[in-house]
């Protein structure tokens, strides 16, 4: 039997004990509230010895099987009175404070969400915003399609704009790792300071166009994933290498990018209208029913601080949020 298969079926005996612990609990709660009876429980000890030598119950677990991750769904507004066309949410970043950083394309605005996904404030961007990121514990990055980069202190109550960062390359995404900056540029990845300093070309060669639009930084910092004409691309920082990973079967649009502190990928395909997901080196379709996964994805993130995965995407007012059964 697969090391796979056990996994699942522990998992599933492990939600079966929940679901039973769940109607005792209801059960005894019930008995309680009638006047006049006495309730008592008494243990089996039977079980008692048998999983007294039991070190866990239960683990969450990623493997590549998806079909019943989601248990919730929610759409949640991202629209305000003032806002000229239909929002377009290409870009995700959760903060420290658990609020959230988006950015809408269509109307040039950068917003700010509370841990329900209440709009805080909105910043009016001079031009239309492509990527946004978290700097630290309290400053963001966002890129504009006129080759400039925005930083910004997030307070409570809003946006104040540090610094602005002029490149003489397009700002296609961007991503950070402590103090270094990395940037999509369609034919190149290049990288700076978050002052704009020591700016330099990473890949040795010109890639080919549109094969660098979106950039992510592994969590050590080690690797940048980027995806491009269907394809997601590794580089090797340090060593200025790119690992092309073969083209999955079932990509066709691959856009945003977000990697979760466990370090799997996640990539949204806007014309599969899928999320996939990337353990290693394999890719694997995550969120791909039409039930839960909304029209033409662009963007994803999956939260720490209250862990649900958000989704933006092309045309609508809303973000999506789902909430999974397990960890990814």
């Amino acid at each position: 039997m697969s090391s796979t298969h056990n996994d699942n079926l522990a998992f599933i005996q492990c939600e079966k004990v929940r679901e039973i612990v769940t109607r005792a609990q209801l059960h005894i709660q019930k008995m309680v509230r009638r006047e006049g009876k006495i309730s008592n429980f008494k243990g089996n000890n039977h079980i008692i010895q048998m999983l007294s030598g039991k070190e866990k119950f239960g683990e969450s677990f990623v493997t590549g099987y998806y079909a019943s991750s989601v248990c919730m769904k929610e759409d949640h507004s991202v629209h305000v009175a003032d806002d000229k066309k239909t929002c377009l949410i290409n870009a995700i970043s959760e903060l420290n404070n658990s609020q959230i950083a988006i950015t809408d394309f269509n109307n040039n605005r950068l917003k700010l969400l509370d841990a329900v996904f209440e709009i805080v404030c909105v910043f009016d961007l001079p031009c239309a915003p492509n990527d946004v990121c978290r700097i630290n514990n309290n400053s963001i990055a966002v890129a504009l399609n006129n080759n400039t980069l925005l930083v910004f202190n997030v307070i409570e109550s809003g946006f104040k704009l540090i610094r602005q960062i002029k490149f003489p390359f397009s700002c296609n995404a961007v991503a950070c790792h402590k103090d270094n900056l990395y940037i999509a540029a369609d034919t190149d990845l290049y990288t700076s300071t978050v002052k704009g300093h020591n700016r330099k070309r990473i890949n040795n060669t010109t890639l080919e166009p549109g094969s660098v639009n979106f950039c992510k930084v592994s969590n050590d910092g080690g690797h940048i994933y980027i995806t491009g004409n269907n394809e997601i691309v590794i580089a090797d920082i340090s060593s200025h290498s790119f690992d092309r990973i073969d083209k999955h079967p079932g990509m066709k649009d691959s856009r945003g990018m977000h990697i979760t502190e466990c370090g799997n990928v996640l990539v949204c395909d806007q014309g599969r209208q899928r999320v996939f997901i990337m353990e290693g080196k394999r890719l694997s379709s995550f969120i791909d029913s039409l039930e839960y996964c909304p029209p033409m994805p662009i963007a994803v993130c999956y939260t720490r601080h209250n862990p649900c995965l958000i989704i933006g995407h092309q045309d609508r007012n809303t973000i999506t949020v789902l909430r999974l059964n397990i960890s990814i």
